[in-house]
């Protein structure tokens, strides 16, 4: 019996060893994989605000599967604004770059949610493998702040050999999904953000189970949940409504203007967070002989006033988001450090604020927007690109 414990115990022993060398070795090798979305998907997304197709490629992307390699290469890089949620794909502003001037060939890695660290994975998974003459990246100052932090906690787990377990579960997981959805021609959980596998994010057990992780009193995210309107929780919870705007409404109310103005702890460990990544990001462009274009999309809220719909899903701020550009000048204070070229799109939509830039209610760029952004983005790279080798 002695005998038999002793050897049960030298083979846990073994198996701890084997573990430890493997999480060892593993986290020595680790590399945050870039999150992108489900691969050759085709859905439709439909609110109240719009009614679009949306079909991503085999690597996940709102772009296509080929590109001709000549001269005048451009990668985007960045979140939903560069994916072009809410607009169809030939007005994407990636899209109109491609037709502004003929020597731009534009591939569109934007990806939903994307944060500055993301773009730095999307960059040394996909972008860099294009080899772009010039990379813009697209910060979103509404949120990316925020992102940046999340992200650079997540960037290094404390058990990398358990991120690799899970990471192989959801891949696992989601081939069998979309196996399931290639044997269902329309079901109405195909249809929008589901047929991504994403799960909504306003359900009230969603929203207590982020709480928990983010320290928010349950009866706080109750209370605010409460006091929006019925219809706009069933929009969200049916996906006719962008649910995150109102997830983040009962999670951090004060979100959107903290990010904007940064004027609370959390928010500058988040822009330092921001500044690692933007640093890291622009020294790999560097070493591919690329240029960087770091591009600052503006929130609805600091254009006009007539963007405040959120404060009807309880979001909180006042009259600084259009009088202080806090997020915009530090962003540009970092590309002149950096000596990074550099775009704040705010002035350009202010000048066109009486058109419609922006879905009041799902916060994204219209079609008129992602024409501001195009043309101003693509007087810059004309500048950066002054003359294209077509043969390269």
């Amino acid at each position: 019996m002695r005998k038999l414990s002793l050897n049960v115990l030298l083979a846990l022993g073994c198996i701890a060893v084997l573990v430890l060398a493997t999480e060892l070795v593993l986290r020595a090798r680790w590399q945050p994989p870039a999150r992108t979305l489900a691969p050759s998907t085709k859905t439709r997304t439909t609110t109240a605000e719009y009614d679009v197709a949306i079909e991503t490629n085999r690597a996940g992307f709102r772009d296509p599967d080929s590109h001709p390699y000549f001269g005048g290469r451009v990668a985007v890089i960045g979140d939903s604004f560069v994916f072009g949620s809410g607009v169809v794909k030939g007005d994407v502003f990636t899209s109109r770059l491609s037709r502004a001037d003929p020597q731009f060939n534009v591939w569109n890695f934007g990806v939903p949610g994307s944060g500055p660290f993301n773009a730095l994975y999307l960059w040394r998974d996909y972008a860099r493998e294009v080899r772009p003459q010039v990379l813009v990246v697209a910060v979103y100052a509404g949120n990316d702040a925020s992102d940046a932090k999340r992200e650079a906690s997540e960037a290094r787990p404390r058990f990398v050999i358990l991120a690799r377990a899970k990471m192989l579960y959801h891949r696992l997981r989601a081939s069998s999904r979309d196996q399931k959805q290639a044997a269902v021609v329309s079901t109405a959980a195909s249809h929008g953000w589901n047929a991504f596998g994403i799960d909504n994010p306003a359900t009230e057990e969603a929203l207590l189970a982020a709480a928990q992780k983010r320290g928010v009193p349950a009866d706080s995210v109750r209370a605010r949940l409460a006091a929006i309107p019925d219809s706009l929780k069933a929009d969200a919870l049916a996906f006719r409504s962008n649910p995150f705007n109102l997830a983040e409404a009962v999670l951090d109310p004060d979100g959107l203007q903290h990010n904007l103005l940064l004027d609370t702890p959390a928010m500058k460990q988040g822009w330092d967070a921001l500044e690692a990544a933007l640093k890291r990001l622009h020294r790999d462009v560097e070493s591919a002989n690329s240029i960087m274009l770091l591009v600052c999309i503006p929130a609805a809220v600091q254009v006009d006033s007539t963007y405040w719909w959120s404060k009807q899903l309880g979001v909180r701020f006042d009259d600084r988001v259009l009088r202080d550009t806090v997020f915009q000048d530090r962003l540009a204070q970092f590309a002149k450090q950096e000596k990074v070229p550099f775009i704040d799109l705010l002035p350009a939509m202010r000048k066109r604020s009486s058109s419609r830039l922006y879905y009041e209610q799902d916060g994204h760029l219209t079609a008129a927007g992602h024409d501001v952004a195009a043309r101003v983005i693509a007087e810059r790279l004309s500048a950066l690109l002054p003359d294209v080798n077509w043969t390269e």
